[in-house]
């Protein structure tokens, strides 16, 4: 399927699978390469992108002239990943859950919104799969996914500890964007402060936009659930 974007040349989606792992590392390290910070992006390795589709995962690839340019992970709801994980709540607890995984764009294509339309693409798929809630899990150093989501109306509910860091956990529903999403933030928070975001998590609110504030300090911005 091709995507409307801001290239000259068609974009197109396209379905990755096993034999296309050795390309989608290429990119990986392109990206890992390139990063201004290599420690908010999860190092995922050949063996990774190979049980996604042993889980009955798959993989989005955009291309453009016959290039891989971006890729996209969606998966199922897991038990091993915790993926319910501060949803208590937030989503219903017999919703169908699906969880937008890595992704990585080609440094030759950033600021071209590709992310958002990985995002979209896969949100879309999961909804033809069943899929009810969406969540998302991201570096609080990782500002280009979190402002991506943020946009895409995925809002941070909690955060969870994994092997490779913290990671703070995205939601949203799978068929509308959440009710708040219009709504100011009355609480700014900075984004790596893990403590202090936590206390709004656990205070009752979500975290709907992203600021740099004084100094240039990345921030959240809360609102009431």
């Amino acid at each position: 399927m091709v995507v409307m974007t801001s290239l000259d040349e068609p974009v197109e989606i396209v379905d990755l699978a096993r034999q296309d792992v050795g390309d989608i590392c290429r990119l990986f390290d392109a990206v890992i390469h390139a990063v201004a910070r290599p420690d908010a992006v999860r190092p995922d390795e050949p063996s990774f992108f190979e049980q996604v589709f042993d889980v009955g995962g798959e993989i989005l690839g955009l291309t453009c002239e016959g290039r891989l340019i971006a890729y996209g992970v969606l998966r199922p709801e897991l038990a091993s990943e915790h993926d319910r994980k501060a949803l208590d709540g937030v989503a219903p607890a017999d919703s169908v859950l699906f969880v937008v995984d890595g992704s990585a764009v080609h440094p030759d294509y950033w600021a071209r919104a590709l992310q958002r339309v990985l995002i979209r693409a896969r949100i879309e798929r999961a909804v033809n799969q069943g899929a009810e809630t969406v969540i998302a899990k991201v570096s609080p150093n990782n500002l280009p996914s979190t402002r991506n989501l943020l946009k895409e109306g995925f809002r941070i509910v909690g955060r969870v500890r994994k092997p490779y860091g913290w990671r703070y956990i995205h939601h949203r529903s799978a068929l509308a964007p959440p009710p708040e999403a219009d709504r100011m933030p009355d609480i700014w928070r900075a984004a790596a402060d893990i403590d202090a975001v936590t206390a709004e998590f656990e205070a009752g609110r979500c975290a709907t936009r992203f600021r740099f504030g004084e100094d240039a300090v990345p921030e959240l911005g809360f609102v009431e659930r």
